[in-house]
C-alpha cells in the first residue's frame, strides 16, 4: 500500500491506527478514574471532545516514540522481552515528552496523576497488541509473491535487491523469459520459466504469484505483450521494474530508467508549486529558529569541549554545492584533525575514517556535528531534509559516472535525508550511486509525510546509532 509515495505495509498501518484509537480511549480512562467518573460512552467521548489538542499531542508523542524505537516491525518476535522493552520504552518517552509539551502549552495540560495513568494503560496496551497481531497474521503472511518477467541483467539485479532488502516483504516465485536457453535455468534458486503463449493464464496461475514485475523487453512478441494485457485487465497486477523498484525499495534504479520516466512520470513537484515551495521554507525556518534556542545550551557546550579537546578551528567551514549547484559555505563542527586533505587533496569521508578525533567521532556517531547547519537552514541554503551537499571536486567526477546525478540539485541540500536515514558512509562511486537513487525517490516523491518520516527516522538513527 502506497500513501503520499510511501510504501506502507497494511498490517503496520493497521497496528498504527489501533494505537491511536488506544492512545485515545487510555487518555480517557485515565481522566475519568481520576474524577471517579462512570465508564460509559458518553463519559469517553466528553473526554476527547474537551480535551482535542491534549488529545492530538498524545497521539503524535506516543506514535512518534512507538516509530522511532522500530515498535511497528509486526515480523519481530514479539515474545521476546528484549523487544517487548522496545514499545515499553516509548511509552515512557513518550510520557515524559508530554510533560515538556504540556509545560510549552499549559492551557492543554492535565494532572500528573492522569498523565502516568494513560501512560501506564499505553505501555499495557501497546504491548499487548503487538503480542497479539504478531502471533494473528504476521507469522502466517508471505507477502507479495512475484513473478519477474526478464531473467536479464536487470531482472537479476531486481531479484537480488528484493533478497537483500525485503525479507518477510516479497517471494519471487519465478522468473519469466522469452528465450529458450533460458528455460530450465535458476538463479539464487528461483527458477526460470518460457512463457507458454497460448495458456499464459494458466502458467501465471499455477505458479501462485499476485504481482508481475516486468524488467526487460527482450524478445517479446506482440502475442505475448497481448497476453500480459489481458492477464492485467483480468485483475493480475503488472508493474514495471522502475515503479516495483520504487514502491518496494524507496529508491530510483537510475540504471534502468531512461530520461522518460522523469520526464513523463511524477515529481517535481516543489518547483511547480510556490504555495508548496513556501510551506517548506516556512516549515524550516521554524524548525531552524526552535531548533537554535533548544539546542543553544548544547551547541556551547559542544564548542566549548571541542576548542578544548582540538585547539582551532572550532567551526569548519566548506565550499559546497547547493540549490541549482549554487555554491554555499557549509558549516560544521570540525570532527577531523587540521589540514585532513592538505597532502591527499580532497577524499570522500569513510567510515573508521583515520582522519577523524577520537571527539569527533563522538560527534559524528551523535550527530552533533551538524548543528551549525541550522543556521544554512535559516539562510536558505538548506532545508532540514533534502539530498546532502557535496563539494565541486566530487561532483564533477560523479556526473560522468552517474546517470541524472544533476537532478539532485532540483531542490536545497538537506541537514538530513532520505538517503541518509537509508543508507551507510558513502565512500565510492557506487555508494554516491545507490545514495543517488534515494534523494531522486525523495525528489519524486517530495511531501511534508515524507519529510516528517525522514526527520522520525533520523531521531531513530541517532538514538539507536544506525546508518552514516
Amino acid at each position: 500500500m502506497t500513501v503520499f509515495g510511501i510504501n506502507i505495509d497494511r498490517k503496520q498501518l493497521l497496528l498504527l491506527v489501533l494505537d491511536g484509537l488506544l492512545i485515545l480511549l487510555a487518555m480517557s480512562l485515565a481522566h475519568l478514574l481520576r474524577l471517579n467518573q462512570a465508564l460509559t460512552p458518553e463519559n469517553l467521548a466528553m473526554q476527547l471532545s474537551t480535551r482535542t489538542g491534549a488529545s492530538l499531542l498524545a497521539v503524535l508523542a506516543h506514535i512518534g516514540a512507538l516509530y522511532v524505537l522500530e515498535s511497528y516491525k509486526l515480523a519481530d518476535d514479539w515474545s521476546r522481552p528484549r523487544n517487548l522493552l522496545r514499545p515499553a520504552v516509548a511509552a515512557v518517552g513518550a510520557g515524559l515528552l508530554l510533560a515538556i509539551l504540556f509545560f510549552l502549552f499549559p492551557h492543554w495540560a492535565f494532572g500528573r496523576g492522569v498523565l502516568v495513568t494513560q501512560s501506564g494503560f499505553v505501555l499495557l496496551g501497546t504491548v499487548g497488541l503487538r503480542l497479539a497481531l504478531s502471533r494473528l497474521v504476521a507469522r502466517k503472511d508471505q507477502g507479495e509473491l512475484l513473478l519477474i518477467i526478464g531473467a536479464g541483467k536487470s531482472g537479476r539485479y531486481m531479484a537480488e535487491a528484493l533478497l537483500n532488502n525485503c525479507k518477510g516483504r516479497v517471494q519471487i516465485l519465478a522468473f519469466m523469459d522469452m528465450r529458450p536457453e533460458k528455460d530450465g535455468m535458476s538463479y539464487f534458486d528461483i527458477p526460470v520459466h518460457t512463457p507458454k503463449l497460448e495458456a499464459l493464464h494458466e502458467q501465471v496461475k499455477a505458479l501462485g504469484v499476485n504481482r508481475v514485475i516486468i524488467t526487460g523487453t527482450h524478445g517479446w512478441d506482440d502475442q505475448f505483450i497481448s497476453a500480459l494485457l489481458d492477464e492485467r485487465v483480468g485483475g493480475l497486477q503488472v508493474e514495471s521494474m522502475a515503479e516495483a523498484f520504487k514502491r518496494l525499495m524507496g529508491r530510483v534504479p537510475v540504471a534502468n530508467v531512461d530520461t522518460s520516466f522523469f520526464l513523463f512520470g511524477p515529481g517535481f513537484v516543489l518547483n511547480r508549486n510556490a504555495m508548496l515551495r513556501n510551506l517548506f521554507r516556512l516549515v524550516d525556518i521554524v524548525v531552524a529558529l526552535v531548533g537554535i534556542l533548544l539546542a543553544s545550551p548544547l551547541i556551547l557546550i559542544t564548542a566549548l569541549v571541542s576548542l578544548l579537546a582540538g585547539g582551532r578551528p572550532v567551526i569548519f567551514a566548506q565550499e559546497r554545492a547547493g540549490l541549482g549547484r549554487k555554491p554555499f559555505k557549509l558549516y560544521k563542527f570540525r570532527t577531523m584533525i587540521k589540514d585532513a586533505e592538505k597532502h591527499s587533496g580532497p577524499k570522500w569521508s569513510q567510515e573508521n575514517d583515520p582522519r577523524v578525533t577520537s571527539w569527533g567521532r563522538f560527534l559524528r556517531r551523535t550527530r552533533l556535528d551538524e548543528l551549525p547547519q541550522l543556521w544554512n537552514v535559516l539562510r536558505g541554503d538548506m532545508s532540514l531534509v533534502g539530498p546532502r551537499p557535496e563539494r565541486e571536486h566530487f561532483i564533477a567526477q560523479l556526473e560522468k559516472e552517474i546517470p541524472f546525478y544533476n537532478l539532485r540539485f532540483a531542490i536545497r541540500p538537506g541537514v538530513t535525508g532520505w538517503a541518509q536515514v537509508n543508507y551507510g558512509y558513502g565512500a565510492s562511486v557506487e555508494d554516491a550511486k545507490i545514495k543517488l537513487e534515494y534523494e531522486l525517490f525523495y525528489i519524486q516523491e517530495m511531501s511534508l509525510m515524507l519529510y516528517l518520516l525522514v526527520v522520525l527516522k533520523t531521531i531513530q538513527t541517532v538514538l539507536l546509532h544506525k546508518g552514516s
